[in-house]
Parts: structure tokens; C-alpha cells; sequence
């Protein structure tokens, strides 16, 4: 009887015909995720919530519940983390 070394796999070629594939869609998804955490973050440091919605983010104080920025949800991710982290 001949083993083989991942349960079926027979050579490195199979492996890799079974790994993940992401479209640049998918790709570009996950990195817009990781932006958005990366600007909430930046929120949190400067005592700020940002909520997000369709067409953007919102800055606001979580204390008095009013708007620091983005009064209308119009802020990218990069321009909350521009704006958290200008010297104010």
C-alpha cells in the first residue's frame, strides 16, 4: 500500500490547484476592510467613533453624540485618518 503525504493529495501540483483563489474584486474587498478598521482606529485614538454608511464616514464625539466631521457621510477612509491625524 502506497501513502500519501495529505490524505489523498498525491503530488504538490494537486495542492496547489486546490488553494484559494481571489478575484481582484475580492481582493480589493478585503483590503477596503482593512482601511476601514485602520480609520476607526484612528477614530478611537482621537476619543472619536466613525460610523460608516453607503456613502461614507461620519466623525463623532461618543460623549455628546454630535458630529465632528462628516456631517453627511462624506468621508473616505483615508480622510479619517488624515483628519485624526492632523496636528490640531
Amino acid at each position: 500500500m502506497v501513502r500519501h503525504g495529505m490524505a489523498g493529495f498525491n503530488s504538490e501540483a494537486d495542492r496547489r490547484d486546490l488553494a484559494p483563489v481571489f478575484s481582484n474584486q475580492e481582493i480589493a474587498m478585503i483590503s477596503g476592510k482593512s482601511i476601514d478598521e485602520k480609520a476607526r482606529r484612528a477614530a478611537r485614538r482621537e476619543g472619536l467613533v466613525a460610523r460608516k454608511s453607503k456613502g461614507g464616514f461620519m466623525l463623532v464625539d461618543p460623549a455628546s453624540n454630535i458630529p465632528a466631521a462628516g456631517f453627511e457621510y462624506d468621508l473616505s477612509a483615508e480622510a479619517v485618518i488624515d483628519y485624526c491625524s492632523d496636528d490640531k
